[in-house]
């Protein structure tokens, strides 16, 4: 199983890392790319932090 989530985003992070989820790979600025298709992403999320990268997850079943 694979996703995608963005650097920010802290809880889901977490989450997926206790069901056994592995950083795969890290899109370093890939946000920059999405913002041009959606320009109403932010720039900082709520807890402060820079939305810039994006995570790779990866589990084995």
């Amino acid at each position: 199983m694979k996703l995608v989530t963005t650097n920010d985003n802290l809880h889901a992070l977490g989450f997926y890392q206790r069901r056994g989820y592995q950083f795969n790979e890290l899109f370093v600025n890939a946000v920059d790319k999405a913002r041009r298709i959606k320009p109403e992403i932010p720039l900082i999320a709520d807890n402060g932090i820079p939305i810039r990268d994006e995570i790779l997850l990866v589990k084995m079943l």
